[in-house]
């Protein structure tokens, strides 16, 4: 089947972040409380992203993912990071979720 529809995005209310909340529990629960209210379904490789004001706000350390490049790479198209750069930053991002979650 042809695919009709492109990227999507759409904002999810959640409760005021504060410094100690549990921001995990936080985004799942408002994100699959959304899902169920508004009637949408969550599918593999789907994206959630969190804005960087409530990490910040949750005072939870996260690595610097700029900072993470391929000794040597140059970077890509102006100035992005290359596919080998994306592809550690996706790696160290990845550990460091799995690693707070507590997950394999």
């Amino acid at each position: 089947m042809e695919r009709l529809i492109g990227t999507m995005s759409m904002g999810v209310r959640a409760p005021i972040i504060r410094e100690g909340d549990d921001l995990c529990n936080i985004v799942v629960t408002s994100v699959l409380e959304a899902a169920k209210s508004d009637n949408f379904e969550l599918r593999d490789r789907d994206v959630v992203r969190i804005t960087e004001s409530i990490v910040a706000t949750a005072k939870i350390s996260i690595p610097n993912l700029v900072s993470i490049k391929i000794n040597g790479d140059a970077g890509g198209y102006n100035s992005h990071p290359s596919v080998a750069s994306h592809k550690k930053i996706a790696e160290t991002l990845t550990k460091f979720i799995k690693d707070t979650l507590g997950l394999e």
